[in-house]
């Protein structure tokens, strides 16, 4: 009988280490963070818009997405034609095409290029790189000219210092933007302000936030470029990452972990990603990825074409939910297939999420094969409350225009689930 009682207490307590043991191991696969519902990111497949006859279906300029009246609507510019088409994100249909008057008592001058962005669906300010800022309404009627001179002023010295981005907005008759970086500005410390726009003294002027606030190792950097322009007329920027939600702005670097969230001019917390098993470019090898080469009367940009790891990307949702921040980790020398030069190609890339209210953060690894992604300028790139739009690479329909997306999903998971943590 006490042979029997002890087997029977053996066999209870190995029940009880094996079910402790797959109580550990079920709680570690549905829980990579705290709590027991998780996100995870995912492919939501292909989002497809059609394409206005006169859109210039392989370079969509100020891709952009806003939400209005709890709809969203995405937009795009062809500056050669100076009009701005504006889509329903839900129908992909065209809902308005903007052409921005060349003439007449509604012109906006632009040259080369311009920049936009959407206060309301019927108020568009329009940067057009050089002499003043100008609101259009959805007729392209000029409402208002700001900081504005005559037309014989736009030459360089009237370009214009504030510049519109993804976090640029419009409150109490004031335009809020970047700074405008010119390659022969010198005062190095205005490279990472914020600029803003005031109507009623018609002046720009600079933010009171410091690059230090968001900048790490900034007397570092600035002796690095002080080193470095010894003998250099030109010498690019660290570019700035911005985006913007509600009163909060969130600024980073492409070689910076560190996304630094403001509230006016005051930090409020740091949200950090990390990519184990690559190390981040230095400044001084960042910098040097794209230069400016003097040649006897010719001067012309070069870009390297092996280049380390970087963020190449920074974005919000709509709804300020998620950070989206995209991770280059590197590239090789490839030949262009149209102009037969050497550029970069990126050798892989990582979506990384950072849930704004809790700085937990998901990651997946991108098919860099199948989307359109360089590590300069990534002008087929948006973001909208479903997730990340990646502009599908070498589409051949002309009709239309197609993106892959990719988002959050949020389900309770299984041990058949893949954690993209």
């Amino acid at each position: 009988m006490l042979m029997k009682t002890q087997i029977h207490t053996l066999g209870l307590l190995l029940l009880l280490l094996v079910s402790c043991s797959s109580d550990k191991n079920e709680s570690q696969s549905l829980t990579t963070e705290k709590g027991p519902r998780k996100l995870r990111l995912v492919d939501l497949g292909t989002k497809t818009f059609s394409i206005d006859y006169e859109a210039d279906f392989t370079n969509l300029e100020g891709l952009q997405l806003k939400e209005f009246d709890a709809r969203e609507y995405m937009s795009f510019n062809d500056w050669s034609k100076q009009i701005i088409y504006q889509y329903d994100y839900e129908t992909g249909e065209l809902v308005n095409k903007i052409r921005i008057a060349k003439d007449g008592p509604n012109r906006v001058p632009v040259q080369f290029t311009f920049q936009y962005f959407f206060h309301s669906m019927d108020s568009i300010f329009i940067n057009p790189s050089f002499n003043g800022y100008y609101l259009i309404n959805d007729k392209a009627e000029l409402i208002n000219k700001i900081a504005a001179g005559s037309d014989e002023s736009l030459s360089v010295s009237a370009r214009n210092t504030l510049s519109f981005d993804a976090a640029s907005y419009f409150s109490d008759n004031i335009i809020y933007g970047a700074q405008n970086i010119s390659l022969l500005n010198d005062t190095e410390d205005l490279m990472y302000a914020r600029t803003y726009l005031d109507f009623d003294d018609n002046q720009v002027k600079r933010g009171s936030l410091s690059p230090r606030s968001f900048i790490g190792n900034f007397d570092e950097i600035m002796e690095v470029r002080k080193e470095l322009k010894k003998g250099v007329r030109f010498l690019f920027t660290m570019r700035r990452q911005y985006a913007r939600h509600d009163d909060y702005l969130y600024a980073s670097t492409p070689i910076s972990d560190s996304v630094m969230v403001f509230k006016g001019d005051s930090l409020v917390k740091t949200l950090t990603t990390k990519m184990d098993g690559f190390e981040l470019a230095k400044y001084k090898e960042f910098i040097t990825i794209r230069k400016m080469v003097s040649k006897p009367g010719e001067v012309s940009a070069t870009t390297e074409s092996n280049q380390p790891s970087f963020y190449t990307d920074m974005f919000i949702d709509p709804k300020g939910e998620y950070i989206y921040r995209i991770f280059s980790h590197g590239t090789r020398p490839s030949l262009h297939p149209v102009t037969g030069k050497e550029v970069p190609e990126i050798t892989g890339a990582t979506l990384l999420v950072i849930k704004t209210d809790t700085g937990e953060v998901y990651q997946m690894e991108l098919p860099v094969d199948e989307i359109e992604l360089k590590t300069l300028f990534n002008k087929g790139i948006f973001v909208s409350n479903r997730g990340i739009h990646f502009r599908v690479r070498e589409q051949e329909n002309e009709d239309e225009v197609q993106f892959r997306v990719f988002g959050v999903a949020q389900k309770e998971l299984t041990e058949d689930d893949s954690v993209t943590q």
